[in-house]
């Protein structure tokens, strides 16, 4: 049996060691499957067992992404049971960036995200590969004790893989129907055969992602390495470097809706831009983490991490500034929209823990404090084919396109649109500074009975933010304020395997909106979340699988709402909103039997917008949030094993439903239902060498829908049925 660490905490591999044949030593077998594991570590920030962290964690693991073919983190949390991601208005187009939402919340507008658990403020939500991860996380409801500023619906969490104790790698490739192709390697192991202190992982893949509408694609490249020593069994330290370059031609929107709900009949796969657009994004992250638990009393962990994130950007969609109807000859009107931006992110941070004994009361102590800096800078540029715009762009106005008859050829301004992202008064965006100092202490005390534990703790992070000067003056708005945010939970073993816990934590986002720069109106009142949650969780075939079941409520405070613009540059906001949102999750992830393998999550909100000066959402569901969800992921050994004759085939089986939904205007999208099949096969060859095959259909059914970024005035399709293939060697 050998170990790796996937999550940050060392966990026994469900592997297979050759030891015959010229490749002897070798772990071929699966890493993790897709049993939860190390979920303590980012909602609790110490080890627990996953049945007594009094919080929700969706995980999805490296195997489990790959049955499901998630290639994207998208993908991967989109499959989480309440959870969907919804494109904004700052959407570059399909999938290059999203927001993330949970338990009705979104949690991009923090711009926390956490690798291996350390928070750092940047761009998470960025379209990205899932081939560097071990795993993606979502911890549901407000953390900010340890993670500081964020969103009440949850943190999401990108665990890095880690580097291997026993050698082992894989060679792939992969396709689909649409044209898709690529190919990826992932090798590991020690550096040497006889001594595996010194041990390495490295990951590199290439990406070609073919819309089935033409001209769109993405081509996401990732190259990715971690090396870590182990000086001792106390301590080590873990090297990780990754950089990800993402090239497409996106899509903004396919259609758009008029008053009354009318859609404008355009094809399914008419692609309203030009041919010169693009998307490119080039991401640098390097993470330093290091180790020490020189007794049970006591631990240290640190980490230094740093990403640097460059965008540049042509995109066009339908509609504009002067509405989106079409011209007398039926063409639609369009505005094509250019942006560069970078973000340079840095993050530190340690913590103490441990466990000790005050009389007859064990405690799992932990001391920490975090420290994160952004500063970005990025400007946009857009100019629509009707309505007003600045003198210096009316001439480069794109022309309207007919859907029948498109012509997609070269928008011919770009360059000058470039040229004017430092001009004032046209340009929007600017620069933008953050910093957050965040200190906690925790405490969980186990009582002398050993089947009851107390938590307590408590955070303070102190945020300092500038946003400007705003184009067109030399004025910036800034923000300097500190936070408290306490935990509080139980946890009651009621069986060996079984615990019911309650739990209270809050979050805050700051903020700073400027409504008038002359008079210097702002409003910096944060965004405060309240959660109380209440849970049952059990362990079944000795934790390889968790069932739960979790009923919370959630209120957001302080909402910002955008009142109408006073001209293209200039809007005002109020802070009138308040949301709650009350739901109860059910799930079941890991190997349930030894023959089968699944995911399955069902998530009930009730949304509902308690407070707001808008008659159009006073009492109205959270927007774009829907009701139901249910998740489901299905794997059966249907024959043999790996060393057998034939091999061994496993059926996948998935269904994903959302219920519908409607946005601020009361539009309303279609619930829909989408299913997958897939078909595996695994056969280990004399010499050892594993063979690996999979064939997945999505949308079995080739299902009509509208996907969940269809709100507005703007209308995207859902994909039609697709069928990928994968086949990889592992020796």
């Amino acid at each position: 049996m050998s170990s790796a660490q996937e999550t940050g905490e060392t966990i026994e591999l469900d592997a297979v060691v050759v030891s015959s044949g010229f490749l002897g030593g070798i772990a071929i077998g699966p890493e993790r499957g897709y049993e939860p594991d190390g979920v303590g570590s980012v909602a609790a920030k110490v080890d627990l067992p996953a049945r007594q962290v009094p919080f929700s964690v969706d995980q999805a693991t490296a195997e489990l992404m790959e049955d499901r073919g998630e290639t994207t983190v998208y993908e991967a949390f989109e499959n989480f049971a309440g959870a969907h991601t919804q494109s904004t208005n700052s959407d570059t187009g399909s999938n290059v960036s999203r927001g993330f939402f949970s338990r009705g919340f979104d949690l991009g507008s923090g711009g926390t995200v956490l690798y291996n658990g350390h928070r750092v403020y940047g761009v998470g939500s960025n379209y990205r590969s899932t081939a560097s991860l071990a795993g993606v996380e979502l911890l549901k409801g407000p953390a900010a004790i340890y993670y500081g500023a964020s969103e009440p619906g949850g943190v999401i969490n990108y665990n890095f893989k880690k580097p291997l104790s026993e050698r082992r790698y894989e060679v792939g490739i992969r396709g689909d129907t649409e044209g898709s192709y690529g190919a990826f390697v992932d090798a590991g192991g020690p550096f040497t055969p006889d001594d595996d202190r010194w041990r390495y992982r490295f990951v590199a893949e290439y990406d070609r992602q073919d819309d089935w509408r033409d001209y769109v694609e993405e081509t996401p490249d990732t190259l990715f390495g971690s090396v870590e020593f182990e000086a001792t069994t106390e301590l080590s330290s873990r090297l990780t470097y990754e950089y990800l370059d993402v090239d497409g031609v996106p899509q903004r929107y396919d259609t758009i809706r008029f008053p009354g709900d009318t859609l404008f009949p355009v094809p399914d796969d008419f692609f309203a831009g030009n041919s010169s657009n693009f998307v490119d994004i080039r991401q640098h992250t390097i993470l330093w983490e290091n180790e020490w638990s020189p007794s049970e009393a006591f631990g240290a962990n640190t980490y230094v991490l740093y990403q640097f994130n460059e965008q540049s950007h042509e995109t066009t969609r339908i509609g504009g500034r002067g509405g989106g109807a079409p011209d007398g000859t039926g063409a639609l009107p369009r505005t094509v929209h250019v942006g560069e931006s970078e973000d340079r992110s840095f993050a530190a941070g340690a913590d103490l823990s441990g466990k000790v004994e005050t009389g007859s009361l064990t405690h799992q102590w932990l001391l920490g404090y975090a420290y994160s800096h952004l500063d970005s800078d990025g400007t946009v540029v857009q100019i629509s084919t009707t309505g007003s715009a600045a003198v210096p762009l009316r001439r480069l106005r794109p022309t309207a396109i007919d859907p029948f008859a498109p012509d997609n050829g070269p928008y011919p301004y770009g360059d000058d649109l470039f040229d004017l992202l430092d001009r004032e008064g046209v340009a929007r965006g600017g620069p933008f500074e953050r910093t957050d100092h965040n200190v906690y202490a925790q405490d969980i005390v186990t009582l002398p009975w050993q089947t009851t534990k107390l938590m307590g703790g408590v955070g303070y992070a102190y945020s300092q933010q500038i946003d400007g000067p705003a184009l067109g003056t030399d004025t910036s708005a800034e923000l300097s304020d500190g936070f408290v945010s306490p935990r509080l939970a139980i946890i009651q073993d009621i069986a060996p395997a079984a615990s019911i816990y309650g739990s209270y934590a809050e979050s805050f986002l700051p903020q700073l909106i400027v409504n008038d720069y002359e008079t210097y109106e702002v409003l910096d009142d944060p965004q405060i979340g309240r959660q109380f949650e209440v849970g049952y969780k059990h362990e079944i075939m000795s934790g390889a699988a968790l069932f739960s079941v979790a009923a919370f409520q959630i209120r957001k405070e302080n909402i910002a709402r955008r009142l109408v613009p006073e001209d293209e540059f200039n809007t005002n906001s109020v802070l009138d909103g308040v949301y709650r949102s009350r739901g109860v999750e059910v799930g079941l992830t890991g190997q349930i039997t030894d023959r089968w393998s699944a995911y399955m999550g069902y998530a009930l909100l009730d949304t509902e917008v308690e407070e707001s000066d808008d008659p159009l959402l006073l009492g109205q569901a959270i927007p774009y949030v829907a009701k139901h969800n249910f998740a489901l992921w299905n794997k059966v050994n249907l024959y043999g094993d790996i060393a057998g004759p034939i091999g061994r085939i496993d059926l996948g089986f998935g269904v994903n439903h959302y219920s519908d939904a409607r946005d601020p205007t009361g539009f309303e999208r279609d619930a829909y239902t989408l299913v997958d099949l897939a078909l595996f096969a695994e056969k280990q060859l004399e010499n050892g060498v594993l063979l690996k095959g999979a064939v997945r259909v999505e949308n079995l059914f080739d299902e009509e829908y509208f996907d969940q970024r269809s709100f507005g005035s703007s209308v995207t399709f859902g994909d039609p049925r697709r069928v990928t293939f994968r086949l990889s060697t592992i020796f």
